[in-house]
């Protein structure tokens, strides 16, 4: 009865991401410019032909899938995941009049137009970001008459808290809205989907670059690179983590568990509460 569960922790988190990410990338990079209104059968043949191809490469591929007899099981479990993912995404994505415009849309690497952002800091000092990196899906639609952009990130089950722009311990969703930006488009919100979860929720830490919030959160980011220069590399959990987890770096690797109980690791040294080897 376990058999599901105990194949996914075998192949671990990484894998069952990696193996869905690529199958709703090939689905949607194909259906994309004739977007299906739900998951009839000509759609669920081919996100079924798909899901078969990926699945077939990445044996083929040698990548670690966990036991032989487990991962006949783990595969079952992304099929489904993915097919009722699939079949709630399609009829909200047409009720809400969006689509898929980019998958995998990468940025910053050898080959693709790199972004350079330049923003204040918390002490609202000028600083520059190199970026590179990849997002999952860039959806459109029509808003008062003008097509704007949505950036969409996949997670396998776990979504961000939206708490987490206000102490820099979520960066991702408003750094790509930024590099989308600044590559040219007209860019309204950010949010994540979970793959084991669809609809709950439908857009999870969603965050509007017009919108109260969001330029705080990118001015964590313009921090973090003097941080670094400064030698700022502390093991400190952000405050809206609460507290360490089972996957985090053991004590003897992370030498410390430090927490920020107040504000965020941004406004100094107050608010520690430290616990060392």
């Amino acid at each position: 009865l376990k058999a599901r569960d105990e194949a996914e922790e075998e192949t671990t988190a990484l894998t069952f991401g990696g193996v869905a990410h690529r199958i709703l990338e090939r689905f949607y990079a194909q259906v994309k410019d004739r977007l299906p209104a739900a998951l009839d059968a000509p759609t669920a043949e081919l996100l079924e032909s798909i899901t078969d191809e990926v699945i077939h490469s990445s044996e083929e591929s040698g990548e670690w899938l966990g036991d032989k007899l487990l991962w006949l099981q783990t595969q079952e479990t992304i099929r489904q995941a993915v097919r009722d993912y699939v079949a709630w995404e399609l009829p909200y994505l047409a009720e809400k009049g969006e689509s898929p415009l980019e998958v995998e849309w990468a940025f910053g690497y050898e080959g693709s137009t790199g972004v350079g952002l330049v923003g204040a800091d918390v002490g609202g000092v000028l600083q520059t970001l190199h970026l590179r990196g990849k997002i999952d899906r860039i959806d459109r639609a029509m808003i008062k008459g003008a097509e704007v952009h949505h950036v969409l990130d996949y997670k396998s089950g776990t979504i961000p808290a939206a708490r987490g722009y206000r102490d820099g311990s979520v960066l991702q969703a408003p750094l790509y809205l930024s590099a989308l930006e600044a590559a040219g488009y007209s860019v309204g919100k950010a949010r994540y989907r979970a793959i084991k979860r669809p609809g709950r929720p439908q857009n999870g830490a969603e965050i509007h670059a017009t919108k109260a919030g969001f330029d705080d959160a990118l001015s964590f980011a313009f921090s973090i690179p003097s941080r670094i220069r400064r030698g700022l590399f502390e093991p400190v959990l952000a405050r809206v983590l609460g507290s360490w987890r089972l996957s985090d770096p053991e004590l003897e690797i992370a030498r410390s568990r430090a927490v920020v109980r107040e504000g965020s690791r941004f406004d100094g040294e107050a608010g520690l509460e430290q616990e060392t080897a």
